[in-house]
């Protein structure tokens, strides 16, 4: 990253940054995907939700009237995670409140007895999710809030 890069000029650049994987979560026909991206080291997911899939055979055999009404009743929507995880819920409720997240997860696969303890932030904008990566690039996000990831590291019981 480039130190003299604004903000904005920072979001332009990473909004260009193409995905490395796309997946299907939940039934195959429900619509619901994550995409993963890679923001220079910070792993995050555009998770979409009730994205009808006009081609299927179902779709097809809806009168269009119920089609309609699905649509209106489950509208598409999207929200960003910042995958990697912070320590403490106290700590992570901080920084959704600072950097506007919707709301925080708690990590589903800790190693045993870490659960309780791990977070990600969820947000409703790619904007606002640019500003948590923009100040941990430039070194503000430890200035304000040090760096407790470091002092208690994490493990995943997947990777066992």
């Amino acid at each position: 990253m480039n130190m003299n890069e604004t903000y904005e000029q920072f979001c332009e650049r990473m909004s260009h940054v193409e995905k490395t994987d796309e997946l299907i979560v939940g039934p195959r026909h429900a619509g619901n995907t994550r995409t993963i991206f890679n923001f220079e080291g910070h792993h995050c997911f555009l998770e979409t939700f009730n994205l009808p899939d006009y081609s299927q055979q179902l779709w097809r055999e809806l009168p269009p009237a119920v089609a309609c009404i699905n649509a209106i009743m489950n509208p598409p929507s999207s929200q960003w995670v910042y995958a990697p995880f912070f320590y403490g819920k106290r700590r992570a409720k901080m920084l959704a409140k600072h950097y506007k997240a919707k709301r925080i997860e708690e990590d589903p696969y800790p190693k045993e007895g870490q659960d309780g303890k791990w977070f990600s932030l969820v947000f409703n904008t790619f904007e606002d999710l640019m500003r948590l990566i923009y100040d941990r690039q430039t070194g503000k996000f430890g200035e304000l809030f040090g760096d407790a990831e470091s002092q208690v590291q994490y493990e995943s019981c997947l990777d066992s």
